[in-house]
Parts: C-alpha cells; structure tokens; sequence
C-alpha cells in the first residue's frame, strides 16, 4: 500500500498501526517510532505556487523542525484520507469557505504537537507578503487545524 506524504510516494509498512491514542506509529529498522500527523484547512486566493514558493521562507521564520513533512493540496477533500471523522470536518471546512488543506506529519512527534507546528507555520503565512491573500476582504482569517486524540479529533486552540 502507498500512500502521498510531501508529494512523494512512501510505503506504508506492514507493521505500522495507529494507537489507542490516535497517534500514527511507524514500523523503523530502529523498532516503533511515533509520528505525529495534522490537518490545517484554510482559505486562500494566492495560487498553490505562490504559496510553495513562500514555504521555505516561512519554514525558516517560524523555525520549524526540519523533519516536518508538508503536503499542499487544492481543495478540502484530499484523496488521501480515508477517516470518516476527518472527512466530515473537511466538508465541514470547504462549508465556511476554505480551499486549502495542508498535512503535516512531524516522525517521533505526537498529532497535537504536530499540530502546534503547523499552526505556528500557517500564522507565519498569514503574516507574509501574501497577507491580503489569506482574507476574503475583510480582514479575517478563515481557517483551523485539526489532530486526531484518541477516537475524536480536536481543533487547535
């Protein structure tokens, strides 16, 4: 089984399972590693490229650890989740007028701190050169994160 994390293709080991917890735990050569694993949806009218290419830059300002792994995707109905939870409150998402869904998965991390890295990330876009992009006109941001803790999920304060 494969599955998208980054734009690339990884494989999904025969052993890697999810916790009771809701954390992701991945099969290493090591033994059981966590990973932590977010889901931020937002509204933008900046292109996915111009947002791409501030990436980098806004990775450095908000110094985030470097084994994040990103994926930008168009639209708040990525094909990659499977999660009925999690499919509801991306419909959820794209109701109140968002278009973007950003996953984070951050290797020997739980979800709600990957979740806080993400957020700081996303805040750190906001204040970008593509500020007025985030907004619909008037101002506010529309958007929140969500990270899955034991069978339910929970938005990012």
């Amino acid at each position: 089984m494969k599955r998208k994390i980054s734009g690339r293709l990884k494989d999904v080991r025969p052993f890697d399972f999810v916790a009771r917890d809701g954390n992701f735990i991945r099969n290493s050569k090591g033994g059981l590693s966590l990973l932590g694993k977010a889901y931020g949806f937002f509204y933008s009218y900046a292109s996915k490229e111009q947002i791409e290419a501030l990436l980098p830059t806004a990775r450095r300002v908000a110094k985030t650890p470097e084994s994040l792994e990103l994926t930008l995707i168009e639209g708040t109905n990525p094909d990659n989740i499977r999660d009925s939870k999690l499919m509801e409150l991306a419909g959820l998402a794209k109701d109140q007028g968002n278009n973007y869904t950003m996953i984070g998965n951050l290797p020997n991390a739980t979800n709600e701190s990957t979740a806080k890295e993400l957020g700081i990330l996303q805040n750190t876009l906001y204040q970008s050169p593509l500020q007025r992009k985030f907004h619909k006109g008037d101002g506010k941001f529309y958007g929140g994160i969500v990270y899955k803790k034991g069978k339910r999920y929970e938005f990012l304060e």
